[in-house]
């Protein structure tokens, strides 16, 4: 899935609620294959908006622009995880996400729509 269309897919209310995001920090930003793919991943550290905790962004892009991410925010997991992950737009994490994988977000985001939280679409427009 294209980034482009992650970005169109985010609702309203989490494009505006970005808004309220601090300044996303660029931690790393290098070259990673991921399967057989090559592409780039751009890694940052985002302060939430009540300012008491950080969470870890990853929005990789191969070379013919699919894209595949992560947050560490609880929304993302219990929102998004599982229908990006149905999407093939998941870049992959384990530990600690067995529960929200497993179980569809029938109440949060019943139509399955992959699309970013707040923290990477904040992220995603810097790239």
């Amino acid at each position: 899935m294209r980034l482009s269309e992650l970005l169109r897919n985010t609702p309203l209310a989490v494009r505006v609620a970005a808004r309220t995001v601090p300044p996303p920090v660029l931690v790393d930003r290098r070259e990673k294959e991921v399967g057989s793919l090559k592409g780039t991943i751009w890694i940052w550290r985002v302060k939430s908006s009540e300012g008491e905790r950080y969470y870890r962004t990853e929005i990789w892009l191969d070379e013919g622009g699919n894209a595949r991410v992560f947050c560490s925010c609880p929304y993302f997991r219990f929102h998004l995880y599982y229908a990006l992950r149905r999407a093939g737009a998941l870049l992959a994490r384990a530990r600690g996400y067995q529960q929200a994988s497993s179980r569809p977000p029938r109440l949060k985001n019943p139509e399955m729509v992959p699309y970013l939280c707040k923290h990477l679409y904040a992220c995603a427009l810097r790239i």
